[in-house]
């Protein structure tokens, strides 16, 4: 019997967020290997006690006997790993697996999510996320030193990948990606498995105060989700009387891009909402507006879809090859284009039965990739 070491770490909460997407990523793996394959291998999992790790997971390795080692840091890993024997190491997010020594008899496999630090570019529309000194200071360096950053963040990614023997990819976009920026770790990369979808949607919750009928958008914070472009595409539809939606925006949306909002009664800001929370948004709302600049995946857009909601996404990196033609798509650079495809998406809504038609195509790909994952690591396949 093959015995899994499990990395619950990485799916604990960073720095900045308790819950971020390689973490969803990592838990619904770790969920679907525990429920339907401890009988056929011995799991053994290890987490950080003192970050903050979801309750349903520790009620799932309660159920199943899944022994729990705890760890301070990832270093910690080195010793675990010298004293007890392991079949395979499997990490769903390699960001903290620099500089480790790990024996080299066990099978180390982990998943590959994406190349936003070398694939997205400054520019003045990120820089209004920048809202202490050090932020300032790595925008400036990033912008006015491009060449020289992407190689950077080259090599650390070839640090990070140096002590996995196997690598699977969350989309074609992710595979190519890492083909044509990184070749020299291409012989390790073994399949292209779609993200899975998160463990379970909570129970509805009311959200009091909105209009009947909305745009929504999340993750009003980040830069990459570009919501910059996208609030001022709205404002301007606002100030021309194209648009009689109001417009909900989760995660706390920069003081910089607020000031420069004219139509602020059309706009609520929300700031980081429960997931439940969420899913009444995504319920509720009548488009949902995507105009990222870089995604691995890029899961939303099909949390809203299950709704069977419109949704404007990008229509760059991985999103065309997962969403088909069940959604509208623009380019996000372009606020011309954003307004045309919001006004488009209110006039003309995308047919139901053509979301749900593609919706169940990613369902059964993200459950049929999610086992093979899953005997993957368990020597199966």
């Amino acid at each position: 019997m093959e015995k899994i070491l499990f990395d619950l770490e990485c799916s604990q909460s960073d720095k900045s967020v308790k819950f971020h997407g390689g973490g969803e990523y990592t838990k619904t793996v770790f969920e679907h290997l525990v429920i339907n394959y401890s009988n056929a291998c011995e799991i053994t999992a290890f987490y950080n006690p003192d970050e903050f790790c979801e309750q349903w997971v520790l009620d799932l390795i309660k159920k199943y006997a899944i022994r729990l080692i705890e760890i301070k840091a990832i270093k910690d890993l080195e010793k675990i790993m010298s004293d007890e024997h392991f079949d395979v190491l499997y990490c769903g997010l390699i960001t903290k697996y620099t500089d480790l020594q790990l024996p080299a008899n066990t099978l180390k496999i982990c998943t590959l999510h994406g190349l936003r630090s070398i694939e997205m570019k400054e520019d003045r529309y990120t820089y209004y996320y920048t809202e202490t000194i050090m932020k300032r200071i790595k925008w400036f360096v990033r912008a006015l030193f491009h060449d020289w950053w992407q190689q950077r963040q080259k090599s650390a990614y070839l640090k990070s990948t140096a002590i996995f023997d196997k690598m699977v990819c969350v989309s074609k976009h992710t595979y190519y990606s890492f083909m044509h920026y990184l070749p020299e770790i291409s012989e390790k990369i073994c399949g292209v498995f779609y993200t899975p979808y998160k463990h379970a949607a909570a129970a509805l919750a009311a959200i009091d105060h909105l209009s009947e009928k909305y745009i929504l958008m999340i993750s009003g914070n980040r830069a990459e989700k570009n919501g910059a472009r996208a609030i001022k595409a709205l404002d301007q539809m606002y100030s021309e009387h194209l648009l009689d939606y109001d417009t909900v925006i989760t995660g706390n949306v920069p003081n910089a891009i607020r000031k420069k909002i004219k139509n602020k009664a059309k706009f609520v800001l929300l700031d980081y909402v429960t997931i439940d929370e969420l899913e009444a948004l995504y319920s509720k709302c009548s488009v949902f507006l995507f105009p990222t600049l870089q995604e691995g995946f890029g899961m939303p857009p099909e949390e809203a879809m299950r709704y069977g909601k419109t949704c404007v996404i990008s229509g760059v990196c991985s999103l065309p090859e997962i969403y088909g033609d069940a959604v509208y798509y623009m380019n996000p650079y372009d606020i011309g284009e954003i307004k045309n495809r919001i006004l488009w998406a209110t006039k003309e809504p995308i047919d139901e039965k053509l979301i749900a038609k593609r919706l169940a195509h990613i369902i059964n790909k993200q459950k049929n990739d999610l086992d093979s994952l899953c005997k993957m690591i368990i020597g199966m396949q």
